[in-house]
């Protein structure tokens, strides 16, 4: 790790620059304040390798911006995706979510989950291999989930 070979007088300052690229994962020239960039820049090696040790994260550094990637670009097929009642997430359940949001981005303010269920319904009719038929206890489950 970098960070212990750095001199005490100056591990204040990588201290705070570690402490932007975690707050702020996408640094510009005025965003969070000025001083932010040039910070980050004086200390990408050493962030970029502690990071990188430490988390797992990519830190990207250019002149006009500095970017921390806290998620691994890899799937990981250990790690599925699960719903709030511990179910993983499959197909299906990806397709409805999908159909959903659609759904929502075409809605007016409000919206009955029961109207939501009809639209994506509707939807996933037209979808080769998706069906949603409300009727169906498990086609519902998987739609709440």
């Amino acid at each position: 790790m970098r960070a212990r070979e750095i001199s005490t007088l100056a591990l204040d300052s990588y201290q705070r620059a570690a402490r932007v690229a975690l707050s702020n994962h996408l640094v510009t020239t005025t965003y969070p304040d000025r001083i932010a960039l040039p910070l980050l820049r004086r200390w990408a090696t050493e962030l970029r390798e502690d990071l990188l040790e430490l988390f797992g994260y990519r830190l990207e550094v250019t002149e006009t911006t500095a970017r921390l990637f806290p998620v691994i670009d890899a799937l990981d097929d250990s790690q599925p995706a699960r719903t709030s009642t511990d179910r993983i997430f499959d197909r299906r359940r990806y397709a409805y979510l999908a159909l959903a949001l659609a759904a929502l981005g075409r809605a007016g303010n409000q919206i009955t989950l029961s109207e939501l269920a009809d639209h994506v319904a509707a939807e996933a009719s037209q979808v080769d291999g998706v069906e949603l038929t409300t009727d169906r206890a498990s086609d519902r489950d998987a739609f709440v989930d």
